[in-house]
């Protein structure tokens, strides 16, 4: 049964950094999995809100340098994670998946960010070699 295991995942997407890393690479994984992939469509509304507040969390003026790079990772990890999400099956069909990916991905300051994220992705081989 997967339904628990992906409410924990949505629990981890609001905790700290590294567990919020660790979760995306879960959602991506579980996304690829056939009996993964209705379970992750009938939670969209769930993974999407922690997915959101990452991706448009702001760093402060005076982050060092690796603030700026982990929080880049962060942002980078969340957006490969919604990625996944968009191409399940039947994703269209969840209005704030695609608000999300119209309003906060497609627009905006992380436009060009997760344009290569999608490029990144497109020129892996279908086989994940």
């Amino acid at each position: 049964e997967l339904s628990p295991f992906v409410a924990r995942l949505a629990e981890g997407l609001a905790d700290d950094a590294d567990i919020k890393m660790r979760c995306h690479a879960m959602l991506v994984a579980l996304s690829a999995l056939p009996a993964g992939q209705p379970v992750l469509t009938g939670a969209l509304d769930t993974l999407l809100e922690p997915l959101r507040k990452t991706l448009i969390a702001q760093l402060k003026d005076n982050a060092v340098p690796q603030q700026v790079e982990r929080h880049d990772d962060l942002v980078r990890s969340a957006m490969r994670a919604v990625r996944a999400l968009e191409r399940l099956p039947e994703a269209e069909t969840v209005p704030k998946l695609g608000e999300l990916v119209r309003n906060t991905l497609k627009a905006g300051r992380l436009a060009d960010k997760y344009a290569a994220v999608c490029a990144e992705e497109e020129a892996k081989p279908a086989d994940g070699e």
